[in-house]
């Protein structure tokens, strides 16, 4: 057991410590949403072999009653939390969405979304870009 410090408690304080914390915390999320200032980074170079699939994980449908995979259970949570940043705050600013892919998953994740209509989401707002693979040294 490490004697060292982790820092402040305060550092790691939940935001469901309270209901008064947890709505200080959404509100503040939110007004940093509607000005712009928010971002995802969704990792999503795996392949899905372990998951017995041939296509990226993302296209992986969970096994809920709605039959949705993953990215657009994502997209829709994305699509939420902008409109209700659209309602508290009266300003339509986008999140946007930033997913790594890989040389194996990128053109697959780049056709599912587009037939898909990006979920819902402004085309613009979604940014693919391709992890590097460098050799270990």
């Amino acid at each position: 057991v490490s004697t060292q410090s982790t820092g402040p408690a305060e550092a790691f304080e939940s935001v469901f410590s309270s209901e008064s914390d947890n709505e200080r915390w959404t509100r503040l999320g939110l007004k940093e949403i509607s000005e712009g200032k928010v971002a995802v980074l969704l990792m999503a170079g795996g392949q899905g072999t372990r998951l017995g699939v041939p296509y990226p994980k993302g296209m992986y449908n969970t096994g809920l009653q709605s039959g949705k995979c993953l990215y657009q259970l994502q997209a829709e949570r994305i699509r939420r939390h902008e409109i209700l940043a659209s309602e508290m705050f009266g300003s339509s600013k986008s999140i946007q969405w930033y997913i790594m892919t890989s040389e194996h998953t990128k053109r697959a994740t780049v056709d599912y979304f587009k037939s898909n209509d990006w979920f819902g989401l402004n085309e613009e707002n979604i940014i693919f870009f391709e992890q590097e693979m460098i050799p270990c040294v």
